[in-house]
Order: C-alpha cells, then sequence, then structure tokens
C-alpha cells in the first residue's frame, strides 16, 4: 500500500514539473491598452475603413508571431501591430481574438492575410501618403506609423527604404509610447 502512495506523490509531482516546464514555454504577451485615444473622428478615414486596417494589421502581426514561434522579436513588433489596430478600431474582432490568444501565452494559428506582406506594406505607405495630403496633425502621425510599420514588413525593399526615410525625415519620428501603454481602457 505504501509504494502506491509512493507511485501516486511520484506521478504527482511529474505531472507538477511538466505543467511548470509548460508554463515557462508560454509567451511573455504584455497586452497593449489604450490609455486615451490617439486618434478623433476627425482622422481622414472612413470607420469601415479603419476596421479593414486593423483587420490587416492583426493578419499581418499573428502571421508574424506564428512563424516565428513566438519568440521576443516578433513579439515586439506584434506589439506595435496590435497597438496601432486597437486604436484605429478598438472592437475589430481579430485584433481582439489575436491579443487574447496571447495574453494566454498561446501561439496564434496562421491565417490567410488579405495581402502578402510585401503588398501590404505598398499599401500602408500610399496610404500614408494620402493621409499627408489631407493635413491634419492626425493624418500626419498616422501616416508615419505606417510607413514606419511598412519599413519593418519589408526591409529589403529599397524603394520603401527609401521612402521611409525621407517621409520620417520630413515628419518627424515615431512615438510608439503614445498607442499602448499599460493602464485602465479610456478610449
Amino acid at each position: 500500500m505504501t509504494r502506491c502512495w509512493q507511485a501516486v506523490a511520484a506521478f504527482c509531482a511529474l505531472v507538477s514539473v511538466v505543467h511548470a516546464a509548460e508554463a515557462d514555454k508560454r509567451l511573455r504577451w504584455v497586452a497593449p491598452k489604450i490609455v486615451e485615444s490617439v486618434f478623433s473622428e476627425g482622422l481622414g478615414m472612413l470607420d469601415s475603413e479603419r476596421d479593414d486596417c486593423a483587420s490587416n494589421l492583426a493578419d499581418y502581426a499573428t502571421n508574424c508571431v506564428q512563424s516565428a514561434k513566438g519568440d521576443a522579436a516578433s513579439l515586439a513588433v506584434a506589439h506595435r501591430f496590435v497597438a496601432l489596430a486597437q486604436q484605429l478600431s478598438p472592437k475589430n474582432k481579430r485584433v481582439t481574438a489575436l491579443n487574447l490568444e496571447l495574453s494566454r501565452g498561446l501561439v496564434p494559428k496562421s491565417v490567410e492575410a488579405n495581402y502578402q506582406p510585401p503588398a501590404l506594406a505598398r499599401v500602408l505607405v500610399a496610404r500614408g501618403r494620402l493621409l499627408v495630403k489631407q493635413g491634419g496633425e492626425e493624418n500626419q502621425q498616422l501616416a508615419r506609423y505606417f510607413v514606419q510599420l511598412a519599413f519593418e514588413i519589408d526591409p529589403t525593399n529599397p524603394e520603401l527604404a527609401r521612402a521611409a526615410e525621407v517621409f520620417l525625415l520630413e515628419n518627424g519620428p515615431v512615438d510608439w509610447g503614445r498607442l499602448g501603454q499599460s493602464g485602465s481602457k479610456k478610449p
């Protein structure tokens, strides 16, 4: 009878060690939270366009984290994409689902994106240029985010690299801290 209890105790110890090892493999995701809304209704994008853009950013972030198996670099990239997507469309289903999955420490499954990464980068730069033409501080700020993300998506494209360099020199640096700070959600 004593050996039976010893076997049960050994089994429980083994299960707890395996569970602890699995917990160490989980992602270390600190979800971006909207402390204050960076963009108002005056932003030069329709609500439907903001929602589509947020979905595309979430899809890219999902596939980035999945392909890198959730390493720290991919999580840092995903954090910027998710933070901007939350600012554009706080109730977007894809962004919310990705944020929840990462918060649980899980590597998301890859998704079929509307754009391949190089095409998404070109779309972001083109949209950024249109925002600058529309004028206004919010539009210029979002344009800076778009161009910076486009360069992160496709850094080997010399045309994008030049566009990002010229654009950011003319319009100022990107302030990522404003997008996804920790704190209570007050959009």
